[in-house]
């Protein structure tokens, strides 16, 4: 199963926070970074989109170098991981997987009012990403018939 424009969003994540890291101009903020991202989002993939498409966001971190767990800062009105899942839901792909690890019990509670599959990262302290994007895929594939996989950070 392809994994979906991976590095495409991965750059386009790092764009959002590379400009809102080094941008305080009042007039180009966070919200309309994330309707620029959600845009290019159903604009250039929706190619990979036309297959059956299985959401997967991996929010098992440390967020070390931030200091607090990025998922769970607010980002126009909600959370970092739920502007994740509502790109997602935008696009129409509904089955989402979110790998959690770091912040576990928080990320659940935070996100019991949506529909994703939470799939636990036990090593997430000793582990890298690739360890919870393995995870996640070995999860889509013994229970979805997914054809393609669409991989975001949370902290996207």
């Amino acid at each position: 199963m392809p994994v979906c424009a991976a590095s495409h969003a991965f750059w386009l994540a790092y764009g959002v926070r590379t400009a809102s890291s080094i941008s305080n101009h009042e007039d180009i903020g966070i919200d309309f970074l994330f309707y620029i991202i959600q845009n290019i989002f159903i604009i250039h993939f929706g190619r990979c989109l036309a297959m059956k498409t299985v959401g997967l966001i991996v929010a098992a971190g440390l967020s070390e170098r931030m200091g607090q767990f990025k998922p769970l800062l607010p980002v126009g009105g909600k959370t970092m991981i739920e502007q994740t899942i509502s790109i997602f839901q935008q696009t129409n792909i509904s089955d989402v997987f979110v790998v959690i690890g770091n912040h576990a019990n928080e990320l659940t509670e935070a996100l019991k009012h949506t529909n994703v599959h939470f799939v636990l990262n036990e090593a997430y302290a000793t582990s890298d990403m690739f360890t919870s994007v393995r995870l996640g895929l070995e999860q889509i594939a013994e229970h979805t018939d997914a054809q393609a996989v669409f991989l975001l950070p949370a902290d996207m």
